[in-house]
């Protein structure tokens, strides 16, 4: 949902395989969606609802508004996932940060869920939030497929959810 350079390299070698693609976004960080997602990825099919607070990164500066529309956007996020999985039926989810895609996929009882945290998602929120935590541990247990970049955040991820028993593929990406 931050639609940044990871995204921009991931959804390109998407476009270019022989598979239908379509992007599930709920980014909210800018007016519009990036120029590159028309340019490099003219055949992925774009479904974009914006809602005003969620998802986004959680801070521990949050005003009580602020968790408060994110908790009513959040909800609104989950239902939209779950129409748009119902309409789309796709042969596989690919979610990145967990807290967010992977969580509404695992609650969406999508399969198979392909996995991908990003890092904050493992390393860092969990640590800090017990919600967080939890919804870390729900999408991972859910999972078809996981995989990370560091030999740091697979321990994380074990850690965060003992109970996967899947092979969690490591290689550098970044």
């Amino acid at each position: 949902d931050d639609l940044g350079p990871h995204d921009q390299r991931l959804l390109g070698a998407a476009a270019r395989s022989r598979h239908e693609v379509h992007l599930l976004t709920f980014f909210n960080r800018a007016e519009r969606l990036p120029a590159w997602l028309r340019e490099a990825c003219p055949h992925v099919t774009v479904h974009h609802r914006r809602f005003e607070a969620y998802p986004e990164v959680p801070s521990a500066r949050s005003s009580l508004a602020t968790a408060l529309a994110r908790r009513r956007d959040a909800a609104r996020y989950l239902t939209a996932f779950s129409e748009a999985l119902k309409a789309l039926k796709p042969g596989l989810v690919h979610a990145g940060w967990l807290q967010t895609t992977g969580y509404a996929a695992a609650l969406a009882k999508a399969c198979p869920i392909y996995l991908m945290p990003w890092g904050s998602d493992v390393l860092v929120w969990p640590q800090r939030n017990a919600r967080d935590r939890e919804k870390a541990r729900i999408a991972l247990e859910a999972a078809s497929a996981v995989s990370c970049d560091a030999e740091t955040v697979r321990r994380a991820i074990l850690d965060i959810a003992p109970r996967v028993l899947l092979p969690i593929e490591v290689f550098p990406w970044g």
